[in-house]
């Protein structure tokens, strides 16, 4: 008996997909961090405080994915920590696009 490929359920959209390659405790990080952007008082460098989050969840995404990898010996963990980090570009890029502080790293939408 031989299992066959299922499709994907409708409610598994794209930015889904991308963010399995993911940590969920980054994910968990960086929406957690964009929750507290929003509380921001006026004046308070959201954009600065943005790129920062981006860039440690960037690292946390690295060292994380290799680290579990090679903890429970997953081949290929470079390769997958290569997809995990273009997955966290991918994914913080269509995500972060619906938050007004940063308009995420590429406008690819218009939100009029």
């Amino acid at each position: 008996m031989s299992a066959e490929p299922t499709e994907p359920s409708k409610t598994d959209d794209y930015l889904a997909q991308v963010a399995k390659f993911i940590p969920a405790e980054v994910v968990a990080f960086y929406v957690a961090a964009f929750g507290l952007f929003a509380s921001a008082k006026e004046g308070t460098p959201v954009e600065t405080l943005a790129w920062i989050t981006f860039a440690i969840g960037l690292v946390a995404t690295i060292i994380y994915t290799f680290w579990v990898g090679k903890k429970d010996n997953v081949p290929n963990v470079e390769v997958k920590t290569v997809f995990g980090v273009i997955g966290f570009v991918i994914w913080r890029t269509l995500w972060a696009d619906h938050f007004q502080p940063t308009h995420g790293i590429i406008r690819y939408m218009d939100h009029s």
